[in-house]
């Protein structure tokens, strides 16, 4: 197919059920195993030869039917998807990208919630995947629907994040849990300064606003190994592995294969947020101060509290949770204590919202609050330290 396609021959190949997905895995940096994969579609023609999206898609969206191809394809998802999650491991979630025009009626929404209503698949394997274009196309019907499914489970992630003119403006329309780093950033990490340092502006802003990062165009090993230290959760790229056939798709999560893996991105990216928890912990407090409380109903105080409605620190989610990973780590173990305190600390000043507290009243608590906020802090930077030298050691010349 030498000359672009036409609309007539795409409609076709759509009614000869000529498209499929091929998936490329994601794989997590914590444990260096696939986590699930990306579904992309492709043409296959009668003659077995496979032509890549970059050749039909615009031509269907610029004609006003990539609504259909995305309804005739989600079903297949789910077909694939029952496949999948046969494998002995689970085989992990699946992402599926929608367009804007995808976002701007009903009738997938509604599919999508009949496939959650009859168990064809969990809401938790299920991840949308939006460019920045569509999230820029929101109305008021297309965030109620995509609330909806929120609500229900299934998340949703900003791809190509960085590459428009309005990012910040488009991860505030939608609630992403997810941004996939820009390929084209990505893939010059090596090349320029200034491409890896916008990489890690990003995975910095993702985890300040509580989203996950997601790295894709990963085509070298060190553009791989700067990303897993970055604080990035998960990656895809050609270093680990191109789109494959659902076949092939399969037996590379059956091989149980796996890639270079740290918890020190993690760490960072725990560092990151303890330190802008205590940031907001201090601003609210100098604002309550100065400005005076907010006005009326015991609910205003709650929600003006800077941990919400949560009774402990983020900090604690991961040392209780994806952290127990590094027990028995003397610096891990240490953290218990400092802990422990800063949760009461963080209590107290709390409990202050609902009283006229005097800056000398509060005075102890914040010197408290510092003070186990950076012990939380030398603590993290040395387990980091501790694990990079590991890493080195074990990837040394002698190895």
């Amino acid at each position: 197919m030498s000359a672009p396609p036409t609309v007539r021959e795409i409609r076709a190949a759509l009614e000869a059920d000529a498209f499929i997905f091929y998936y490329q895995p994601k794989v997590s940096f914590l444990t260096g195993r696939i986590t699930g994969g990306e579904a992309l579609i492709r043409w296959r023609t009668p003659e077995g030869r496979i032509i890549p999206p970059a050749v039909f898609i615009q031509i269907a969206e610029d004609e006003g039917f990539i609504s259909e191809i995305t309804q005739r394809m989600f079903p297949r998802l789910l077909a694939d998807y029952q496949i999948i999650s046969a494998l002995p491991a689970g085989g992990g979630h699946v992402a599926f990208n929608v367009s804007a025009a995808d976002l701007q009626h009903e009738s997938l929404v509604i599919d999508i919630e009949s496939a959650l209503d009859r168990n064809a698949i969990p809401p938790d394997k299920l991840r949308l995947e939006v460019t920045e274009a569509a999230a820029l196309s929101t109305s008021p019907s297309m965030r109620e629907w995509v609330e909806r499914l929120v609500k229900r489970g299934v998340e949703f992630a900003m791809d190509d994040f960085g590459t428009g003119y309005s990012s910040l403006d488009a991860i505030r329309q939608l609630p992403f849990a997810t941004l996939k780093v820009d390929q084209g950033m990505v893939r010059e990490m090596q090349t320029s300064e200034r491409a890896a340092m916008l990489v890690h502006a990003n995975v910095s802003l993702a985890q300040v606003l509580g989203m996950e990062a997601v790295a894709e165009g990963i085509e070298t090993e060190p553009i791989y190994r700067a990303l897993m230290h970055s604080g990035c959760r998960e990656g895809q790229g050609y270093w680990m592995s191109r789109p494959l056939p659902l076949e092939d798709y399969l037996a590379l999560v059956k091989s149980g294969r796996t890639w270079p893996a740290s918890h020190a991105g993690l760490l960072r990216s725990v560092l990151m947020s303890h330190v802008v928890e205590l940031r907001r912990v201090m601003d609210w407090v100098y604002s309550a101060r100065t400005m005076g409380p907010a006005p009326s109903t015991p609910d205003t105080v709650q929600q003006l509290t800077p941990l919400g409605e949560r009774r402990r620190i983020a900090f604690s989610a991961w040392y209780e949770g994806a952290g127990q990973a590094l027990r028995g780590q003397p610096a891990f173990e240490s953290m218990r204590v400092p802990n422990e305190i800063l949760n009461e600390t963080y209590a107290a000043i709390q409990a202050e919202a609902a009283r006229d507290t005097s800056p000398e009243e509060l005075a102890p608590l914040l010197k408290k609050l510092s003070h186990y906020a950076v012990v939380l802090i030398g603590d993290l930077l040395r387990l980091e330290s501790e694990m990079l030298l590991d890493e080195m050691r074990d990837s040394g010349p002698d190895r």
